[in-house]
Order: C-alpha cells, then structure tokens, then sequence
C-alpha cells in the first residue's frame, strides 16, 4: 500500500490469469514490414508542409533582399524589369493557396476514402509542371544575375534552391499520394 493506493503485483501472476490483457497495436495495411497507410500519410504531411515552408521562406527572401522596386536583382537581363520577382512571387502564392485549399478539402473530407488522395494527386501534378517549369526560369535569370555580379547573389541562389526543392517534394509527395490510392 503506498499513499492510499494498493499496487498488484502481477510479476507472479501466470500470463493467462493476467488482469489485463496483453496491449496489441494495430497492423498497417502494407506489406506487413512496417509500412502502410499512416507511415505514407507522414511523409505525404511532411511533404505538404516543408512546401508551404519554402513558398513562404521564397516569398520573404524576394520580398526583404531580390525585389527593390524598381529593382529585381532576381532578373540578369534587365534589373529595372520586376517581371522575375513577380513570377516568384506567383510561384510561391500559388504553393501556398494550393495546400491550404489541399488541407481543408482533406479536414473536411477523411471520410470519403480516396477522393481527398485523387484530388490531391491531381493538384500534385499541376504543381510538378508549375514548379518545374518556374525552377527553370528562376534559374535561367538567376544565373544570368550570378554572372552579372549582381548584389544579394546569396539570397538568388536561396530562392533558385528552394524553387527546385518545392519540385521535389511536389514528386515525392505526388508519388506518396499514388501510392496510397494504389493501396486502398
């Protein structure tokens, strides 16, 4: 008896006379080894959100230290053209709005089975194309930029990385997202 509550020992109790019964965790649908359905759900989230985190960190870093109007120091080919930072711009808002559209559809529809993973993946692909192709511009210009021996070289280079980075997770998260559609 300690402090008012009685302990049982169940050291010396056989397994089947046991009080409680032994805890069990439930499978994951997969291949038995581990993965399943809730591991492909964490990298699907953790996708998601190291997007909308370098969307924001691209819309910061071009908003603080690449676009002083008139000024883009993102453009190589003409600094007083703001048509770069505007692009990277647009390339991150639509990140953003995209996964906040992409997390309600999913709050509000867990119970609908795939159709959150189908349109998801929908969206994903339209991303793919959209970062892919904004990673190429923002690179082109960048470099042009880099070879002009333009300021705030750092920072281009940043938003160039990140750009790229966004279209790697659109595919990885794309393909997670595939996967547990295939799966269900």
């Amino acid at each position: 008896n300690t402090k008012g509550f009685t302990l049982l020992d169940t050291t010396r109790l056989p397994l089947q006379e046991h009080p409680l019964p032994a805890p069990t965790l439930p499978m994951a649908k997969g291949s038995g080894k581990g993965q399943g359905g809730k591991a492909l759900g964490i990298i699907a989230l953790i996708c998601t959100l190291a997007e909308f985190g370098f969307s924001v960190a691209i819309t910061i870093i071009v908003r603080d230290d690449l676009a002083r109007d008139p000024l883009c120091l993102l453009e190589g080919f003409s600094i007083t053209n703001m048509s770069v930072c505007n692009y990277a711009y647009a390339l991150a808002a639509l990140s953003i709005w995209i996964a906040f559209c992409v997390a309600l559809l999913k709050l509000f529809t867990s119970c609908c089975c795939k159709v959150p993973h189908v349109v998801e993946i929908i969206f994903g692909v339209f991303m793919i194309c959209w970062w892919f192709a904004g990673a190429v511009v923002l690179s082109y210009y960048g470099a042009e930029a880099n070879s002009q021996n333009f300021p705030e070289e750092k920072a281009r280079n940043m938003v160039i990385g990140f750009s790229w980075a966004v279209f790697v997770l659109f595919c990885i998260g794309t393909v997670v997202e595939m996967k547990v559609v295939a799966e269900d």
